[in-house]
């Protein structure tokens, strides 16, 4: 049990901020991966865990660790198109400068 919870919530905005970064990411790679994305039927495509976020004691380093599975068909012209199953993990890296939080950092690893 804390004795002080204070510092707890006080970076409870960072670490909002740094699961931000992470959205505008992901939104960032479905606007790039979009005709790709559209090839595909998923039928699976979820989070693994609950993504893990974190701040250091002094607020200047963000993270989060991530993994995901999808599962899915090609969408074929004629016929049905191979299939598709993998997972990915990464994790994200984040900096405070001038009281703004900027990605710095991003490590993944894929699995078919």
């Amino acid at each position: 049990m804390l004795s002080d919870p204070g510092p707890a919530f006080d970076c409870l905005g960072d670490l909002a901020d740094v699961a931000a970064l992470h959205r505008a990411a992901i939104d960032a790679l479905v606007a790039r991966l979009g005709p790709y994305l559209r090839s595909i039927r998923f039928t699976r495509y979820h989070d693994v865990r609950v993504p893990v976020i974190a701040v250091s004691n002094d607020g200047s380093l963000g993270w989060l660790a991530c993994e995901i599975e999808a599962e899915g068909q090609e969408v074929a012209p004629q016929g049905q198109g191979a299939r598709v199953a993998y997972g990915f993990s990464w994790i994200e890296t984040a900096i405070k400068r001038n009281g703004r939080w900027l990605r710095n950092g991003n490590a993944s690893s894929a699995r078919p």
